[in-house]
């Protein structure tokens, strides 16, 4: 977007280049002068592995790992660095410059922009710590904390990843940055998996990914041990027991639990004290405060991993750094993105008197919100509704004569639009789809994937300009919660209707019998037409909760029953749209968990019928499926799924496709009129 690039060089020239101004000054002391003396004896001696910290041939530097002393050294010893005081600080200058743009980044990731600058002119004016010692001396804060920006960054663009490659290369470039904290500061990198781990668990939809991405993690824990290992390795060999003695008795223990230095000792609220006096001398406190509580409720609100993520980047670490003995403000430095990240929330959220400017490419202007987002209270259906209105489409098909319309939604910067495959079905085979914007500019679209069974499709436009909804749990929706639906009814493009949560996991069977799509519903009394397909139910989060599917018909209507809504409508759970779309996108189809049956559709008694037999001779129960290995036959009926009772084949099925491939679920059988519970693992069709 032009707008980000915008924003970005303001932060490169305003933020990040004022780092590389008075890097010759002649101060070097204290632990620079350490670092400092370490790369010369390097570059004198030519000892790489075992860094000095005085002129003692044995006084080896073993309390942290030497990555930081090699990466100052070498474009000195390949005559690309002066060797000086300039020298000794690029570096630090430049991951401090690299971990700004981290932090605008992830500021545009959750909020835009300007979210984005506001946050790193926080950081800047967050003096003297960042001038002084952070990010213009040869320490150690520099690495780290970009080794911070740039994990957290990589981690949220995992989980938003769309694809397995995508996923691969966020997750690689999340360990490549805890390597980097790793080898620099050792034990301060350890709180970037803390705070990944705690985040991760909080979140049902994430801990799912990170289980099922596990094989992406173990592929980032190998690299990590490639990396890092053969130094400790070589130490180990060197010096043996000293290796650990300094690092972690000196380091690490020491400075928990004894007084190293009577200067660092400080009461155990030393850096909120600390962080309250600098962001006072900077005039910043209160508005910090204000976004802080404010971006903490949006979190809980919204239910936000990303928001959630950052507020635990400052509690976590900060809460247990705090318990040690030893305090010195710089210790601090990697956790104070969130303070900015704060300003920056509210500044996106119109607290602030900031203005941004409205992204633009060669392909025109990209959808605004309406009036309705600004002059009306933040939890509105007019403010939700004008939020939401740009990153709502309507699709048109044409396929040969026939033509249709729908609707879908944004969920990704990548161009990923979400819509129902009865929408763009006809254009599977050389059809042509158009996708209009809330603005009326169109862009044709392809299909990613599209999957008949949950009424699911993909399609992608050649797009980066499109702002993505948030996506909701639809696990936490309870009958009576309030909802709104967007999408075009009867071609009508940008409608919005509100109502309630009628029902849960309503079965509903869509479509002709030959081409049914089974969904475990939302039941929803918002107005639901022709037209609204594809499109998002919200809710009063904004966050789409489901997809609009299908709709009730009056009895006695005619062949296809009444024309629009009757205040019967229905919309398939978001949890089960982020599992399908997600299989769409990486793998361009989904799966469907079976127990491997055929079901008697005439059969009209209590629960649901395994057919006596097949035209064809086979066996109603599919040879070594599920229902095979626990032993379900031909004429068993099914009366409770997971002790839940099923009054038809429609019910049953939904509950099937409602959960995924490898779950164990207990089916209630009746055989020769006794029940019993057979347990079962669900496999994938084979169809």
């Amino acid at each position: 977007m032009r707008g980000s690039r915008l924003w970005l060089a303001l932060v490169l020239v305003c933020f990040c280049l004022p780092l590389f101004v008075g890097l010759g000054r002649a101060d070097i002391e204290g632990d620079e002068a350490i670092y400092s003396f370490g790369v010369d004896r390097i570059l004198e001696i030519g000892d790489w592995l075992a860094p000095r910290s005085s002129p003692h041939e044995d006084a080896v530097f073993l309390e942290k790992p030497p990555l930081k002393f090699w990466i100052v050294a070498l474009p000195m010893r390949l005559g690309l660095l002066p060797r000086d005081e300039f020298g000794m600080r690029f570096w630090d200058a430049l991951f401090g410059s690299a971990g700004f743009v981290y932090v605008f980044l992830i500021g545009t990731l959750i909020a835009g922009p300007l979210c984005g600058a506001a946050a790193v002119m926080l950081l800047f004016v967050h003096a003297p710590l960042l001038l002084a010692h952070g990010l213009r001396t040869n320490n150690m804060e520099g690495p780290l904390f970009l080794s911070y920006c740039a994990g957290f960054y990589h981690y949220l663009r995992w989980a938003r990843s769309g694809s397995r490659a995508e996923a691969w290369r966020h997750a690689l470039a999340a360990g490549l940055a805890f390597v980097l904290g790793f080898l620099t500061k050792f034990v301060a990198a350890a709180f970037l998996p803390l705070v990944m781990g705690a985040a991760g668990l909080l979140f049902a939809d994430v801990r799912r990914r990170l289980l099922r991405d596990w094989r992406i993690w173990a592929g980032v824990v190998v690299m990590i041990l490639a990396v890092s290992a053969p130094w400790f390795i070589y130490a180990q060999e060197r010096f043996g027991m000293l290796l650990w003695e300094t690092i972690l008795k000196e380091h690490v223990y020491n400075r928990f639990t004894s007084f190293l230095d009577p200067a660092h000792v400080q009461p155990w609220h030393f850096y909120v004290t600390s962080m309250i006096t600098r962001l006072r001398e900077a005039g910043m406190f209160e508005l910090t405060v204000v976004g802080l509580l404010w971006l903490a409720v949006d979190a809980v609100r919204r239910r936000s991993f990303e928001l959630t993520l950052v507020l635990l980047w400052l509690l976590l670490p900060v809460t247990l750094i705090s318990t040690g003995t030893s305090k010195l403000y710089h210790y601090a430095y990697p956790f104070l993105p969130p303070l900015g990240l704060a300003i920056g929330w509210l500044a996106a959220n119109g607290k602030m008197s900031f203005t941004s400017s409205t992204p633009s490419t060669t392909q025109g202007p990209a959808p605004t919100a309406g009036a309705g987002a600004t002059t009306r209270p933040a939890g509105s259906i007019a403010n939700i509704a004008a939020k939401a209105m740009p990153s709502v489409v309507t699709i048109e098909v044409k396929s040969g004569t026939s033509e249709g319309t729908g609707s879908g939604w944004v969920l990704d910067d990548q161009g990923h639009i979400v819509t129902n495959n009865h929408v763009v079905a006809d254009a599977a085979n050389g059809g042509d789809i158009t996708v209009v914007l809330s603005n009326g500019k169109q862009s044709k679209a392809t299909i990613v994937g599209r999957d008949q069974p949950y009424d699911l499709a993909v399609i992608k436009v050649e797009r980066t300009d499109l702002t993505p909804l948030p996506v909701g749990d639809s696990s936490k929706v309870v009958v009576g919660d309030e909802v709104i639906a967007v999408g075009a009814p009867l071609g009508l493009e940008s409608t919005v209707t509100a109502g309630i949560v009628s029902a849960l996991d309503r079965p509903v069977a869509a479509g002709s019998a030959s081409d049914t799509s089974f969904i475990n519903a939302i039941q929803t009394d918002a107005a639901i037409n022709p037209g609204n397909s594809g499109g998002p139910l919200l809710n009063m989060a904004g966050e789409v909760i489901g997809v609009n599917s299908a709709i009730a018909t009056a009895p006695g209507t005619g062949s296809t029953g009444q024309a629009g809504s009757i205040g019967v409508g229905f919309a398939i759970p978001s949890a089960q749209v982020k599992k399908t779309v997600e299989q769409l996108i990486t793998k361009g189809k989904a799966v469907h968990p079976v127990i491997g049956v055929y079901l008697d559709q005439e059969y009209e008694g209590e629960g649901v019928k395994v057919r006596d037999s097949l035209p064809n001779g086979q066996d109603p129960v599919t040879a070594n499926g599920p229902a095979a290995k626990a032993g379900l036959k031909a004429g068993d009926i099914i009366v409770a799924l997971n002790g839940k009772p099923v009054t038809n084949p429609d019910a049953l099925v939904v509950g099937i496709r409602a959960l995924d491939v490898g779950d164990k679920v207990t089916l209630t059988v009746r055989r020769g009129g006794k029940d019993e519970d057979v347990t079962m693992v669900l496999e994938a069709s084979t169809d």
